[in-house]
Formats: structure tokens, C-alpha cells, sequence
């Protein structure tokens, strides 16, 4: 099935109650204004159904009700015209209730994102989210029991965060059956107030590697349970990059989700390689061939230090990774493999923060 192609249009903080400590959403999206209905139907498709037009940015359903309706009936209209298949939009979990709820089932929204960031109460508060987890829980419920494919957006880094945190959370969200993730490392963004304390020695944001290996494990999770994870990191842009003044200080990284699955794949590789004997050929699908090698060949290069190896790639077995003779003629004749569910349930197992959770 062809991958649906998604049409954002950003409303960048139109519709919040709340100044989130973190947020600078005008600066990531280099959005300064909501747009008007020229300007939406100027980035409208001529037509096609795996086209699926999304809002994103602020609270979607905190606008006021005539926007709401007005952008909602824009596109319930493009549909009709055959210009796009489905509705996205995402919004806060303390700006949904029935009646909010009845008018996007009214106009056929397909998906509802929420920007959930953290289970904690304490975080929560904090991070000047303006709500507990009494309203996420519910806001999830509404989605999910009202036939909405649900989104859930989380943040890493959060002042008061803790792993331990984090995957408490995950395992409270699981049952709630997400249709897909999103999980943002926390950046300390120009004209926030996360930047004010950064700059007064009050926060200080996680550095690259260590943030890496947190979402890696929280991408093994929803993998595990077969939940999409279809974004980690934020998309680089403009105005956002690693030269931008907007970006003061944290783990950005252009292909953040690039490094993420590379850094689980590689535990899976010296998973498989444990009693392996020296002088392997590593045999995978190749598509999985560049989360083997890694960024510039880095998982590669750290396996070299330990092992003689050679990569050979296959049309098969996505997921899976699978141990030969290293003499190219031999590869064929399997020593070990290791799937990917069997690899995700015995890390998981060993990960010092889930084991003791759904595993």
C-alpha cells in the first residue's frame, strides 16, 4: 500500500490557553500567522485520496468554535472534490470534550493527535501544560471510544523527567491501543521560557547520545506492541537546523530517527553476536542495510573493534538478523538469527526500566 502523502497546515499556537515552557512552534514551522482559505487552497492537491490534509500546531479544538468548524468544513469540501482522502489534526488533551468530539465526527476527521509529552503530574505542571494526567486519560478515551485513529506525541528531557517516568507512563498509555507515536526530544528553543532558565544554569537539556538511547528504547517498546513510531525528532527546517539562532542548545539532530534505529539495530547485531565465533558475515534484508551500518558506517566501525566481519545484504526477512560463514560463498549456510520481535521481547527483558512493567 502506497504511503499516504500528508498536506500540514500549521496554526501555530492559535488556539493554546497555556505558554508551555518549551514551546516556540511560530519559530520551528517559520509560520507567523493562521492561514486564510486562499492560502490553504493554494497548497490543495488537484486531486487524489491518498492525500491527507492535517492540522497541526496549537490546540485545534481550544480555537474558537467558528474557526474550528470553518477550517473543518474547508476540508470536508476538499474531500468531496476528491482532493484528498483523509483528515489529521492534533491538539491539547484539556480541549476535548463530547460536544467537541460530536462536530469533528460531524465533519469526518479521520485522526486526532494528542500532545500528550508526559504522564506526570509533576512534569506536567512544570512544563506549564496546564493539566494532569486526569485529562490525558480522558482525552485518550474519547478519542479512541468514538472510532478516531489515535495519535500520541511525547517529549523527552522535560525538566523533573526520568526514565523511570517515562516508561511508567508508556505502559499507562498501552492499553489505549495508540495508532501511532510521535516522540520529541526536548530542544531549548530562542523566546521561550525553558530558555530563561537555561540561560540563568537552571535546566540543562541531555546531550545527543544520551537522548538517542532513551527514545531507542522507547521506539522498542511501541515496536515490540506494533505501534508505529512515525516520527522522532523534530523536522529540520529553515529556521530550525544546527546553524539556526532559534536553537539555543539540545539533541537535535538533522536524522535524529536515522540514529535512533540504527542505535537499536546494533544492539540487536551484538544481541546475535554473543556466542558467535570470530569471523562472521552479517547477513540482513537491504532495506535494513542502512540501520546496520549506521550514520557514516558508526555501527559498523564499533562492531569491528571486537569482531572480524562482513555485511552481505538480502531480499528477505526485514527485521531479521542472521549470522554466516565469513567467506562469501558460504553465505547461505545460516549459524544463527535472531528476529525482530524475538530480539525487542529479550532486550526489553533486560532494559532496566520495562522489564518490570508488560514484558
Amino acid at each position: 500500500m502506497a504511503r499516504r502523502k500528508i498536506i500540514p497546515i500549521f496554526i501555530p499556537q492559535a488556539g493554546c490557553k497555556n505558554k508551555c515552557i518549551f514551546c516556540n512552534q511560530k519559530g520551528i514551522t517559520g509560520v507567523n500567522k493562521i492561514p486564510n482559505k486562499d492560502e490553504l487552497l493554494a497548497l490543495m492537491p488537484q486531486g487524489g485520496c491518498d492525500y491527507e490534509l492535517a492540522y497541526y500546531g496549537g490546540s485545534f479544538t481550544a480555537l474558537p468554535i467558528k474557526t474550528m468548524v470553518a477550517y473543518l468544513d474547508f476540508a470536508q469540501k476538499m474531500r468531496e472534490e476528491g482532493r484528498i482522502g483523509k483528515i489529521r489534526l492534533s491538539t491539547h488533551p484539556s480541549s476535548l470534550n463530547d460536544e467537541k468530539i460530536a462536530i469533528l465526527k460531524d465533519y469526518g476527521v479521520n485522526s486526532v493527535e494528542l500532545g500528550i509529552q508526559s504522564m506526570d503530574d509533576e512534569v506536567l505542571i512544570k512544563a506549564g501544560r496546564g493539566h494532569t494526567k486526569r485529562e490525558i486519560l480522558y482525552s485518550m478515551f474519547l478519542v479512541k471510544n468514538n472510532g478516531f485513529d489515535l495519535g500520541v506525541q511525547l517529549m523527552t528531557g522535560l525538566p523533573y523527567e526520568t526514565p523511570k517516568k517515562i516508561f511508567s507512563g508508556i505502559e499507562e498509555i498501552l492499553p489505549y491501543a495508540p495508532n501511532m507515536v510521535r516522540i520529541y526530544p526536548l530542544l531549548v528553543l530562542q523566546d521561550t521560557p525553558l530558555a530563561l532558565e537555561y540561560a540563568a544554569g537552571k535546566y540543562k537539556p541531555m546531550p545527543l547520545n544520551a537522548a538517542v538511547s532513551l527514545v531507542r528504547d522507547m521506539y522498542a517498546v511501541f515496536s515490540y506492541y506494533k505501534i508505529p513510531v512515525i516520527r522522532m525528532g523534530l523536522q529540520p527546517t529553515v529556521d530550525l537546523n544546527i546553524h539556526s539562532d532559534l536553537l539555543l542548545d539540545g539533541p537535535f539532530h538533522p536524522s535524529f530517527g536515522h540514529l535512533v534505529k540504527s542505535a537499536l539495530k546494533l544492539k540487536q547485531i551484538e544481541m546475535v553476536l554473543r556466542d558467535a565465533p570470530d569471523g562472521v558475515r552479517i547477513i540482513t534484508a537491504k532495506k535494513d542495510l542502512p540501520q546496520v551500518y549506521g550514520l557514516n558506517g558508526e555501527n559498523i566501525s564499533k562492531i569491528a573493534e571486537h569482531h572480524h566481519i562482513a555485511v552481505s545484504g538480502t531480499g528477505d526477512l526485514q527485521g531479521t538478523v542472521s549470522l554466516a560463514p565469513f567467506d562469501k560463498s558460504k553465505r547461505s549456510e545460516i549459524i544463527a538469527s535472531l528476529g525482530e520481535s524475538e530480539f525487542l521481547k529479550k532486550y526489553l527483558n533486560e532494559n532496566e526500566f520495562w522489564s518490570k512493567q508488560c514484558i
